[in-house]
């Protein structure tokens, strides 16, 4: 059932005789006939022809007349439509039962066209108009390198109300463009807020290490564009932070570029490869400094820059990391990076706990190897798409010592599947006369820590003489493929980590 909006009228009543009894005519009203001088809509009615027809004529030609629709302060935004793209409706019954019940003689009289709006076809032809001119309001921000303070921007938003109201406007007055005007609404984290907000203590503070060289350029680059979009975030009482709000879409429009990153336990190459450090090392911090963590999940394998039990994986917009801050006075993040690191800290007004970190591996897993064959391929040549890692099973522990005594202690279990070694080979070639043997056993779970894997250093003798065409092959790394670190090969059993 379509809404209409209470009706309204199209157009002004002209001329005495429309008030003054003395003029009204008893024979064209008893005869239900239009009188002399009668116009709708500002034309003029034939009292022999089909005044019905007439006025639906009118009715038919104010629906398909265009307007513009503009947005205030934005002129690189403009729309058109016709009125019935914007929901006006005409009753014409009703606008001819008003011709008829007027009667006079000698004065011009104007009757106008009765109209309405179906609201709902309305909004949806605002809707979409209002998705893309609205402005959410940018919160006030301390540039903690220069202690000074960013100010807000006010959001503004469309008000559709005010938008039905100057399409009827519109309607009645003729107008070929409409202006619609947007409602300021100031962030809830104004300039003078943050003016008063206190940073004169630390409360944690993590810091993870990247490389810039090579391949690993552009994901350097996502880290630095991340760490720029938190610097100086507040965080007031009881807040909720989201990572990914906060640092926005992953995509090319929004700062990014591609980087190297983990997608369905591969290195890929995507937009955005880099944030998973970012959020990796603001969790890392803000753990450590007592926060509350409400959404977090682990990589799919042990990161090389950052010990298990740390990290916190992000896609947007599916996987977020969301902190949110117990205490009583606001929380600052301050984030940079600086050659190959990427530093967070977590500034108020005191530290009130003592924070202890434990990660304990309860069982870890050998990996597997996958081989597949590519047509095309030397056979003097085997690549690498992926080193194996080990699958762990570790026990999380925090201990947070408040100033008055009062302990909370939580834990719980983080469980990093095994990764892949996964190789290419051209067909023919048996890869296993190449490849040094696996070094674990069974794909079983194993309790407690697993023994020391060693660490390869050089490629591992290729296949006889005749058997590759009378070439060794060489095992070459795919682009983004690089040997696992020492915590990913060997972890140990227990790690403390006090703040």
């Amino acid at each position: 059932m379509r809404r209409l909006l209470a009706f309204a009228i199209v157009g002004a009543f002209c001329g005495a005789g429309a008030l003054a009894g003395h003029w009204v005519s008893l024979q064209c009203w008893a005869n239900d006939e239009i009188c002399s001088g009668i116009r709708v809509a500002g034309q003029p009615l034939s009292a022999s022809a089909d005044v019905f027809g007439q006025i639906r004529e009118l009715a038919a030609a104010l629906l398909a007349r265009k307007v513009d629709l503009a947005i205030k302060e934005r002129p690189d935004l403009r729309w058109t439509f016709t009125l019935a793209d914007l929901g006006l409706t005409v009753d014409v019954d009703r606008s001819l039962a008003l011709a008829l019940g007027i009667g006079h003689r000698g004065t011009v009289v104007d009757v106008p066209l009765v109209v309405g709006l179906d609201v709902d076809r309305s909004r949806a032809a605002i809707g979409p108009i209002k998705d893309e001119s609205d402005e959410a309001p940018v919160p006030a921000r301390l540039d903690l390198h220069n202690r000074t303070v960013v100010g807000h921007r006010p959001g503004l938003y469309l008000a559709v109300d005010e938008a039905l109201e100057a399409v009827l406007a519109a309607a009645a007055g003729g107008a070929g463009r409409i202006e619609i005007a947007r409602t300021q609404i100031d962030p809830r984290v104004s300039s003078d807020l943050m003016e008063k907000v206190d940073i004169r203590e630390q409360l944690g503070k993590f810091e993870t290490w990247f490389s810039r060289g090579g391949d690993q350029a552009t994901r350097a680059e996502n880290i630095d564009t991340g760490a720029g979009r938190l610097d100086g975030a507040v965080l007031f009482p009881g807040e909720v932070f989201s990572f990914n709000d906060a640092v926005g879409p992953r995509t090319v429009e929004n700062g990014f570029t591609k980087g190297w990153e983990i997608f369905k336990g591969e290195m890929v190459e995507g937009i955005g490869g880099g944030t998973c450090q970012v959020a990796s090392t603001l969790h890392a911090a803000a753990y450590l400094a007592g926060l509350d963590v409400l959404e977090r999940l682990p990589h799919s394998r042990p990161s090389a820059y950052i010990t298990m039990g740390l990290d916190a994986t992000v896609v947007y917009p599916e996987v977020d990391l969301k902190l949110r801050n117990p205490y009583n006075f606001p929380i600052v993040i301050h984030s940079w990076t600086e050659g190959g690191k990427i530093t967070f800290e977590l500034l108020g007004r005191e530290r009130p706990a003592k924070v202890v970190f434990g990660r304990h591996v309860l069982a870890w897993r050998p990996y597997a190897r996958k081989v597949e064959e590519m047509p095309g391929l030397p056979a003097d040549r085997i690549i690498r798409k992926q080193h194996g890692i080990r699958g762990f099973k570790i026990l999380r522990t925090r201990t947070i010592t408040f100033a008055d005594g009062t302990v909370r202690k939580e834990h719980n279990v983080d469980v990093y599947p095994p990764t892949i070694e996964s190789y290419i080979v051209a067909p023919g070639v048996d890869p296993e006369a190449v490849l040094a043997p696996l070094p674990d056993g069974e794909s079983e779970w194993s309790a407690g820590a697993p023994p020391p894997k060693p660490v390869e250093t050089a490629a591992p003798a290729a296949c006889d003489a005749g058997d590759c065409g009378g070439e060794k092959p060489k095992i070459v790394s795919a682009p983004g493929v690089h040997a696992p670190r020492a915590d990913q090969l060997n972890a140990r059993g227990s790690v403390v980590i006090v703040r």
